[in-house]
């Protein structure tokens, strides 16, 4: 699971914009399971199967949510806070766009997590606080924010 997120991380770190592929992986990591819009969920799993990407299995299901249905994180902002709010509920958090630099650090309020920030140079202030929110659910490497 830490590798899945640390991968996720440096995915929406590379992301040039809006990317419903990075949304459907954030909704499989939140959830463990996406559903396609033909109804074959979409999961993580610790094996290759010459069906499909290393690491995902395909299985007929129905898992209430698709591809085409996920929630849009790396374009809207109120995705991305409504996430916070319910994975880190009562943690506040930093975002600006000073300069043309977006920043965001998360949680500004301590608790059990280290606080963690990220910073874009394209200004992209909605990826900004999805990376500083998948950083702050991340392990600590050193226990100091990037």
């Amino acid at each position: 699971m830490e590798n899945a997120l640390n991968d996720l991380i440096e995915r929406v770190q590379k992301a040039t914009g809006p990317d419903r592929e990075i949304d459907a992986l954030v909704a499989v990591w939140r959830h463990g399971t996406v559903s396609t819009g033909d109804d074959l969920i979409y999961a993580r799993a610790p094996y290759k199967d010459e069906r499909c990407a290393w690491g995902t299995f395909w299985s007929v299901e129905r898992s209430g949510m698709s591809l085409r249905t996920a929630p849009k994180f790396t374009d809207s902002l109120d995705e991305v806070v409504a996430l916070i709010e319910k994975e880190m509920p009562g943690a506040a958090w930093s975002l600006t766009n000073l300069y043309g630099t977006a920043r965001a650090e998360l949680p500004l309020n301590g608790g059990d997590l280290d606080s963690r920030s990220a910073h874009r140079k394209d200004g992209n202030v909605v990826l900004a606080l999805l990376t500083a929110f998948l950083r702050a659910k991340s392990p600590p490497d050193d226990g100091k924010a990037e």
